[in-house]
């Protein structure tokens, strides 16, 4: 048995190796991530959704709108000679061309318009931009990130704004509870740290959860807004709400503390999510909302907070919020008119604790003769009961109204449209807004992300979305190995079938064809174009349609080196299935199947994981452990040889994998969080149990391993899966942890590295030459903040030379596969 490790000290921990110290073979390095952010409630009935868009900014000619999303994107729009909407680009964050906007909040531009600042919640920065006034488009100019360079405050980076004077940037914190101070350069305008203010020190209060900022027209005071979800338990949670007033320093830029609200003291600041203040400096509006949770008392759907300010002290005086909270709902995002008299609400759709829900998308409110405190006039009914918006913005003149998130609801079925940018002709006399069009906000459909496929001529990789019934294809970036978003096929749309809960994504070995395996027991068929990439339907093949059966919640999916063949684990027939394929139009005709129970067949409980032998003498089942089945390859047939039964045998698995040379087979048990490791009889494939790694009660505890690879030389096993259990009482998600482990000669193990990002880890490939591993992840809807769906692209440094005898049984593994392909052939 291995030698247990020393405890795990952090997230990412090198060990030496027993080939080589871990200087000399390196870490895994992550180099894009792409996201989708469409996270879903299970409480469908009370909150739809925690939207894509997350704020509007009109640039100061009023020529183009720029919408920040957490997906990890600005959208780039113009406006048209008629007031429509014209898309420019869209600049992801995918690796270097765009770095540092991972989770994009907020967008603010510098006076004179030739600079652009972005928050990257999810990789803790602020990123500047290069602006062409006459087109719209931007460059990346660089990325500030928390803990690099002495930059400090940056963690969950919200909200950012430019000083009038255009001498500072000030940056609020979500995470660490914080405003930082930047100074910009004269002549490049990139920023340099100064400092920041934090809740808790030097008395400052009124931080916790730092995520608004809005700054005095004189830029002599700045008003953070803040707030955070606290879990209560497993199933419920609060809200807390401040704000903070501080002074500021024209000179240095430093802040000094003023005033403070809370939610004790002021209960209407709940949930407090966006600050608008008066363009003549006489008061401060805030907007919030209090998401419904399971139990009813935590309840408070919305709210407009209204504070008188002193333009000399800066100070404010708190004069209640607006009673209607019903039509609220949702209160996103509230901006001001340019002359004071109206301001606007971005309502996302929300219910209160007897379902009576916010109208939405947008309301419009006046100021009060009497008090000056906000008071409702207008509240979207013309889009009852179905309508949300996420982000309002007033163009620079006025007259132009923007709502960014705008989307629908489907009542009878819980559907949403896409998020749109909605633009609107506003009457500065009346106030009102008369809608003009919108633009959708295209974003990566990565919705509880599974299978991923890289394409052997290094081109491309495609990801299933379970969640979304989506398959999307990306370009690869040769030398970097990132992204590039291509295109994306949804169930049920321009003559896609079979897209229902997709799980295993597999591309046939020509390259000329792409495979889907579904949870609703199918598989789906796809022409891959090889010059662009571009997938085609071709054809779906459905468990108890036309003789075919044992691939109902059809899992893993595999062909055979020569594409005659496909063998399809069908978890809820405890089977695996085999099918011919047609060479030319990818197109498969079922032969047949093992059934668990039928013919003396065991081990094939919940079949899901499949790995054939370089050999392709057999074929290796994880499910109640794992199974050995011999493959004759002429027909393609399976038959059962072996259910190894050990004390090493894994009591649950999802994945198997061979090695190259073909004398081990490696096996994550989910159940005891270990990697078992089997020697393989290159005569019959049967399994002998050698050693096990890791394991519950040791240092090592492989959770929730879901997809396990090995290196093309062999030298390396990556273990996708988890970190660590579901926390119910934290506010932490699980970690995605893709354990490097490394192969001696020998045959023993030992750590290379592990990694961790937001998520679990249910997917992974490697690039076609080895040199990129892409990985996807997925999380859950019980978290205190919503985190993304990705998939990421790591890369992959080359691992110390495989041993002269090593290299020999790959290579005679190899020949043996081209002689039965003769055979066969």
């Amino acid at each position: 048995m291995s030698r247990p490790l020393p405890l795990l000290a952090s997230a990412a921990v090198v060990f030496a190796t027993a080939v080589a110290p871990a200087s000399a073979q390196p870490a895994l390095s992550p180099v894009a991530t792409l996201h989708d952010f469409d996270w879903i409630s299970p409480f469908g009935y009370s909150k739809f959704s925690d939207g894509l868009a997350q704020g509007v900014t009109p640039s100061p000619d009023g020529a183009h709108v720029y919408v920040p999303t957490l997906d990890g994107a600005v959208h780039a729009f113009e406006n048209g000679v008629l007031g429509e909407l014209v898309p420019i680009a869209i600049y992801r964050d995918d690796d270097a061309a765009n770095d540092g906007i991972g989770g994009a909040t907020s967008v603010a531009i510098a006076p004179g318009g030739l600079h652009v600042y972005v928050t990257g919640s999810q990789d803790d920065a602020v990123v500047l931009f290069t602006r062409d006034p006459a087109s719209g488009a931007l460059t990346w100019v660089e990325a500030q990130r928390d803990g690099i360079g002495g930059i400090d405050a940056l963690d969950g980076a919200r909200a950012v704004v430019v000083s009038p004077d255009g001498a500072h940037v000030y940056v609020a914190s979500h995470e660490s509870d914080a405003v930082a101070i930047f100074a910009r350069d004269a002549g490049t305008r990139s920023l340099t740290f100064v400092g920041a203010m934090r809740d808790g020190e030097g008395g400052v209060s009124g931080l916790d959860g730092a995520r608004t900022l809005a700054l005095s027209s004189d830029g002599a005071f700045l008003y953070v807004g803040s707030s955070k979800r606290v879990e209560l338990n497993y199933s419920t949670w609060s809200y807390t709400g401040a704000i903070a007033v501080f002074s500021r320093d024209p000179a240095t830029g430093s802040l000094a503390f003023l005033q403070s609200f809370d939610e004790a003291s002021s209960p209407d600041l709940l949930g407090l999510r966006s600050l608008a203040l008066r363009p003549d400096g006489t008061a401060l509006w805030a907007a919030g909302s209090t998401p419904y949770p399971i139990y009813p008392e935590y309840s408070d759907p919305g709210h407009v907070v209204s504070f008188a300010r002193d333009p000399a002290t800066g100070l404010l005086t708190h004069l209640g919020d607006v009673p209607h909270y019903v039509d609220w709902g949702g209160a996103r995002s509230i901006v001001a008119s340019p002359d004071g008299q109206y301001a606007y609400v971005a309502v996302e759709r929300e219910c209160d604790r007897y379902n009576f829900c916010s109208l939405g998308p947008l309301s419009r409110l006046a100021p009060s003769p009497t008090t000056g405190a906000l008071e409702l006039q207008y509240a979207g009914e013309d889009y009852p009961f179905s309508s949300s918006a996420l982000a309002v913005a007033l163009g620079p003149d006025g007259d132009a109204l923007y709502l960014g998130g705008r989307f629908s609801i489907d009542s009878s079925n819980g559907s949403r449209s896409p998020e749109t940018l909605a633009r609107y002709d506003r009457d500065a006399s009346s106030g009102d807004a008369t809608f003009v069009g919108e633009q959708v906000l295209p974003q990566l459909d990565l919705h509880g992300a599974a299978g991923v496929a890289a394409s052997a001529d290094c081109k491309n990789v495609y990801v299933a979305a379970t969640n979304d019934d989506t398959l999307t294809t990306f370009d690869v970036r040769a030398a970097s190995g990132g992204l590039d978003f291509a295109s994306t096929l949804h169930s049920g749309v321009d003559g896609v079938e079979g897209l229902d809960g997709p799980r295993i994504v597999a591309t046939s070995p020509d390259d000329r064809h792409v495979y889907v395996t579904s949870l609703d027991g199918s598989v789906s068929v796809f022409a891959r174009d090889l010059q662009t990439g571009s997938l085609t339907f071709v054809q779906v093949v459905r468990d108890g349609v036309d003789g075919v059966d044992g691939i109902l919640a059809a899992r893993d999916l595999v062909l055979s080196s020569d594409g005659r063949f496909v063998y399809v684990a069908g978890a809820d027939d405890d089977a695996v299935a085999w099918f011919a394929r047609d060479e030319q139009t990818g197109a498969l005709t079922w032969l047949g199947a093992l059934f668990q129970g039928v013919g003396g067949v065991t081990g094939l409980n919940g079949a899901t994981g499949l790995a054939l032998s370089p050999d392709e003498a057999n074929l290796y089942v994880a499910a109640d452990g794992v199974t050995v089945l011999a493959r004759d390859s002429v027909s393609g047939a399976l038959s059962f040889v072996q259910h190894p039964a050990t004390e090493l045998t894994p009591s649950l698995a999802l994945s198997v994998a061979v090695s190259p040379a073909g004398d081990r087979v490696y096996v994550p048990d989910l159940i005891w969080h270990r990697l078992l490791v089997f020697a393989r009889d290159a005569q019959d494939g049967r399994l002998t149990a050698l050693d096990s790694f890791g394991g519950v009660g040791t240092s090592l505890e492989l959770y929730a391993s879901r997809k396990i690879l090995v290196s093309p030389e062999g030298r390396r096993v990556y273990v996708i899966g988890g970190r660590g259990y579901h926390r119910v009482q934290g506010d932490e998600p699980d970690d995605i942890a893709i354990h490097v482990i490394d192969r001696a000669e020998t045959g023993a193990f030992a750590v290379n590295d592990i990694l961790d990002m937001p998520g679990l880890g249910y997917g992974a490939a490697m690039g076609c030459d080895g040199r990129f591993l892409y990985a996807s992840s997925q999380i859950g809807a019980y978290h205190s903040e919503p985190a993304s769906n990705a998939v990421i692209t790591y890369a992959v440094p080359e691992p110390a030379a495989a041993p002269v005898a090593y290299v020999a049984a790959t290579t005679l593994a190899a020949l043996a596969a081209i002689v039965r392909h003769r055979h066969a052939t």
